[in-house]
């Protein structure tokens, strides 16, 4: 009866370990499967530009810019449009983070990041006019940023871990990818 009794409160025991590490498992496998962007700023400069190079091209429309950008694995949350103002034309931006994402790993990690300006002409509907970046990022001490990013941003830089906001101005301080069409 003893033996009985022991082997069932075992075997329960197991069945109960068991249900506890099934999740724990899949939840760790889909950590670690999560698909990450095909486009990120871990690039090196020229595999980057190689890769902007490949998916575009002057003449995109914006929405086939857009969906280029949803493939390479580039997030909604990480685009911003600029609507024509004045002179400046209509202007889609794409942030870059590190391929693992954004995600500081201290309070005193470095983000560093490529800001991508799709510059559209005046046409309707708008096309893919050029292609400018910009490799940014900041550090942050103790939660605070400590070395502020080369352009002006439209919000303060945020305490860790926050997400830096998008620039003031989207074409200040970059450098040419795609030339303008002719």
């Amino acid at each position: 009866m003893r033996r009985q009794w022991f082997t069932s409160r075992l075997g329960s025991a197991a069945v109960a370990a068991a249900a506890i590490a099934a999740p724990i498992t899949l939840s760790a496998s889909g950590c670690s499967t999560a698909p990450r962007p095909d486009l990120h700023s871990s690039l090196n400069p020229n595999q980057l530009d190689q890769m902007l190079r490949l998916n575009f091209e002057t003449g995109q429309s914006y929405d086939e810019v857009e969906a280029n950008l949803a493939a390479l694995g580039i997030d909604d949350g990480d685009t911003l449009r600029y609507e024509r103002e004045g002179p400046r034309p209509l202007i889609l931006l794409a942030r870059l983070y590190p391929e693992r994402g954004f995600w500081p790993d201290t309070a005193t990690s470095s983000i560093n990041w490529v800001d991508l300006s799709f510059v559209f002409d005046g046409g309707e509907p708008p096309r893919l006019d050029r292609l400018l970046k910009h490799e940014d990022g900041f550090r942050y001490f103790e939660g605070g940023v400590v070395n502020l990013p080369a352009r002006e941003l439209a919000e303060n830089s945020p305490r860790f871990p926050g997400r830096p906001g998008p620039p003031v101005d989207p074409l200040e301080k970059t450098e040419q990818v795609i030339p303008p069409l002719n």
